[in-house]
C-alpha cells in the first residue's frame, strides 16, 4: 500500500496466503481476486482487508473490471464471469457468456469488452447479450479500456491491437514486442499513449 503516489510502500497483513492478480478501488473501497477463487475486500482505503465468501471454488480468478454504473465484473479460469452489484460484498455468476472463454475482460463505460482464445466480444449495454468485435489477432490474453473509450488488448506472441471508440474494429499494430506481453496501462495525458511491457522491456 502507498499513500505517496507509489514513491514508498508498506506492507499490509492480508487475510489470505494465496497469490493476488487483481485490484480494483475507488479510493475507499478496494477488492483484490486471485488464485483459490480469492476475493478480498477493504472498507478502508486498503488498510484492514476481509475474504468475501462466494459460491464460486477452485477457479483462479484473474481480472476485476467495473462498469460505468458501478457493477464490478471478475473473469476467472476455467472461463466464467461474476458479477456483484454491490462493491464486492456479494457476487452472482453470470451463466450467459460462459461459452466464450474469457481470458480477460475491461469496460468501455457501459459496454464490457471480454478477450478469449478466438477472438474479442463486445457487450454493448450490460443488459443486451455479446457480439463479436472485428479483428484479425487470435489468442488475446489481456485488454485494457481507457477514460476515453478506447482500449489495447495483446496476445502471448507480443501482438498489441488497438480498437476505435465503437468497440468493433480492432486493428493489428505493425510493431511486435520481443516475447510474452505482460500488461499495459493507460497514459495519464489525453494523448492516447499506452504503455507496454514485455519479457523484452517496455514500450
Amino acid at each position: 500500500r502507498s499513500e505517496d503516489g507509489g514513491s514508498t510502500w508498506a506492507s499490509v497483513a492480508s487475510p489470505s496466503t494465496s497469490m493476488l492478480l487483481s485490484v480494483w478501488g475507488d479510493g475507499t473501497v478496494f477488492v483484490a481476486c486471485g488464485a483459490d477463487a480469492t476475493i478480498l475486500r477493504s472498507e478502508d482505503a486498503g488498510l484492514t482487508w476481509g475474504v468475501v465468501e462466494h459460491a464460486s471454488a477452485g477457479e483462479v480468478l484473474r481480472k476485476i473490471a467495473t462498469a460505468a454504473d458501478g457493477t464490478l465484473y471478475v473473469s476467472g479460469t476455467p472461463f466464467f464471469l461474476m458479477q456483484s452489484k454491490d462493491l464486492g460484498k456479494t457476487w452472482q455468476r453470470l451463466s450467459d457468456p460462459s461459452f466464450l472463454g474469457f481470458e480477460s475482460i475491461s469496460t468501455m463505460g457501459n459496454r464490457l469488452v471480454g478477450v478469449s482464445e478466438s477472438s474479442l466480444w463486445i457487450q454493448h449495454d450490460t443488459r443486451d447479450g455479446w457480439s463479436r468485435a472485428t479483428t484479425s489477432v487470435s489468442y488475446q490474453t489481456d485488454v485494457w479500456a481507457s477514460d476515453g473509450g478506447r482500449a489495447v488488448s495483446i496476445n502471448n506472441a507480443g501482438v498489441v491491437s488497438d480498437v476505435d471508440t465503437s468497440g468493433e474494429n480492432w486493428i493489428m499494430q505493425k510493431w511486435i514486442l520481443r516475447g510474452y506481453a505482460l500488461t499495459a496501462i493507460w497514459g495519464s495525458n489525453d494523448d492516447g499513449s499506452v504503455y507496454v511491457s514485455s519479457a523484452s522491456g517496455i514500450v
